[in-house]
């Protein structure tokens, strides 16, 4: 069971008053991250290791060897000095040391720390913090990431994403004031979104079709593009993998039309098909043709028909 962080900054108070004096990198670095770890509930031993050997670039003699303080794969490097040792040369080695690992091996955090000290970078977030050790339990938060607990960071929005809103907010207003509310209404404009989504991540292949479909393949009348299209998309599910209804039906059903819109396509809250996609030639009901239908419903008939001409008949009865 995890800790609870009241918990937690009780034992990094007592951690605190502890190792207050501790000042020899050689002998003392060991012990102070045995405990250390301690203070989260988790054993050292489990997840990282000391003196984990690396082949570093060094500008005079190309390669040389180094050993990491301590080195959790993927997570975090350790780098420890004596107190009073300049924890700037420390960041130096332990980048170093980061620049030698393989890619999946290399942490997000770098933890520097002179036993008086400590200075915590995320590599990720491009976060950097120093603080001293009697602040320990006030940051110890920080380092969540030992528990398995990512800190919630609040930013502003990025101004494109602001854009964004405000362009699908005009887009909702837009189409409210040409009629359109309610649950339709919002039910197209997440689909839209996800499209959109979809089209900028690459989830649509290949990239950009949704924008390429905006920008070369919409009629300025609307009579045929983007609303057609979502519309269409939108109005009939695919069916499931092993059901009777294929996918040759399926894409059928799409295609089939409704000739009352006179060719051009419907609104995009619609759930009726788009005419202007149909393929059916003109004067046709879009119907299947009847061959089958036919087939079977005369079958009964050729079976009955057949049947009596085959059925032996009855002898005349002789007449005395």
């Amino acid at each position: 069971m995890r800790l609870s962080w009241n918990e937690i900054r009780l034992r990094a108070a007592a951690f605190a008053a502890k190792w207050a004096d501790a000042s020899y990198e050689k002998g003392e670095t060991q012990p102070f991250y045995e405990e250390f770890f301690r203070i989260f509930g988790v054993e050292r031993r489990s997840v990282a290791r000391y003196e984990e050997q690396v082949r570093r670039l060094d500008r005079s003699s190309g390669t040389k060897r180094g050993y990491m303080d301590l080195f959790w794969p993927g997570v975090l490097l350790v780098e420890q000095k004596s107190a009073g040792r300049s924890l700037e040369a420390a960041a130096e080695q332990a980048d170093a040391y980061f620049d030698a690992l393989p890619e999946r091996d290399r942490p997000r955090y770098r933890l520097l720390s002179d036993f008086r000290t400590f200075d915590l970078y995320d590599r990720d977030e491009r976060e950097r913090v120093s603080f001293p050790l009697p602040d320990l339990p006030a940051q110890v938060e920080r380092f969540g990431f030992i528990l398995g607990v990512e800190r919630r960071t609040f930013r502003d929005q990025d101004p494109v994403n602001i854009e964004a809103a405000e362009l699908m907010g005009r887009l909702h207003d837009r189409l409210r004031d040409t009629g359109y509310t309610g649950a339709p209404l919002e039910h197209y404009l997440v689909r839209l979104l996800f499209c959109l989504f979809a089209d900028d991540t690459g989830v649509f292949e290949p990239r950009d079709l949704l924008l390429d479909l905006l920008e070369s393949r919409t009629r300025e009348d609307g009579s045929w593009g983007t609303g057609c299209r979502c519309s269409s998309r939108c109005s009939i599910p695919r069916p499931k993998t092993g059901t009777r209804r294929s996918t040759k039906t399926w894409r059928a059903s799409r295609t089939s039309t409704a000739t009352s819109s006179g060719g051009r396509c419907p609104s995009p809250l619609s759930t009726a098909p788009c005419a202007a996609r149909s393929s059916t030639p003109a004067g046709s009901t879009g119907r299947r043709s009847p061959r089958r239908s036919s087939a079977r419903s005369s079958s009964p008939s050729w079976t009955r028909s057949n049947a009596a001409s085959r059925a032996p008949t009855t002898p005349p009865s002789r007449t005395s």
